[in-house]
């Protein structure tokens, strides 16, 4: 089983970043290829709405984006982690989502095939995220903006991993189970229905340790 779990923090071990980690520490243990990319060490512009993919099915801006297509289009699973910023992902995470506009052509405009290989069961993609106040939508932006890019990709989102109340850098280390519920969570994800909590249900929600 392929994992590809997509950092997108802007800062390194950053509160998701820390998550992140774990995740991919779980999905190893039980055996799966795990990839992780971190979004801040890649040079990648933001969608230019040039429409050249309509025509094409390819982005025009050739950066560090171009590997990942074909990266988000093999993997079994996908875990992004995002911070909330205002109620939406992180402006690394929001570009990433908006250079997904070529899959979308090629897949809607072009009518071409996206998946170039048989999967032996679904396509699952996961959300692991932070915010800082206790508002109980906080998250949501960041689910809709996600099953949004998962619908084109043909990936079914199938569960999150969310945490109230978390702000500063390193702060999600004083809660008192968040690590191991992501190592944990990493591990069920590579489960062969993959479902941990249920079309993002929001069941996994938490709330922050003291002084978060």
């Amino acid at each position: 089983m392929k994992v590809l779990a997509i950092s997108t923090s802007p800062r390194a071990k950053g509160n998701t970043d820390l998550l992140l980690n774990e995740v991919v520490r779980g999905a190893g243990d039980v055996g799966a290829e795990v990839e992780k990319i971190s979004l801040r060490t890649l040079n990648i512009h933001p969608c230019t709405e040039c429409d050249t993919c309509h025509q094409t099915g390819e982005c025009a801006i050739k950066d560090d984006m171009i590997p990942l297509y074909a990266k988000l289009l093999d993997a079994d699973r996908i875990v992004l982690a995002t911070p909330v910023y205002f109620l939406g992902p992180c402006a690394q995470a929001k570009i990433f989502i908006d250079r997904c506009q070529a899959l979308w052509a090629r897949k809607y405009k072009r009518g071409e095939r996206l998946l170039t290989r048989a999967f032996p069961d679904r396509r699952l993609g996961y959300l692991v995220s932070v915010g800082g106040t206790r508002g109980q939508k906080i998250f949501e932006c960041v689910q809709r903006s996600l099953r949004n890019v998962f619908q084109v990709i043909e990936v079914m989102y199938s569960g999150d991993l969310l945490y109230r109340q978390v702000d500063e850098k390193g702060a999600i280390l004083q809660h008192p189970t968040a690590m191991q519920d992501a190592y944990e969570f990493g591990k069920k994800i590579c489960k062969t229905d993959g479902e941990v909590f249920g079309e993002g249900s929001g069941t996994a929600t938490r709330e922050g340790g003291s002084g978060t």
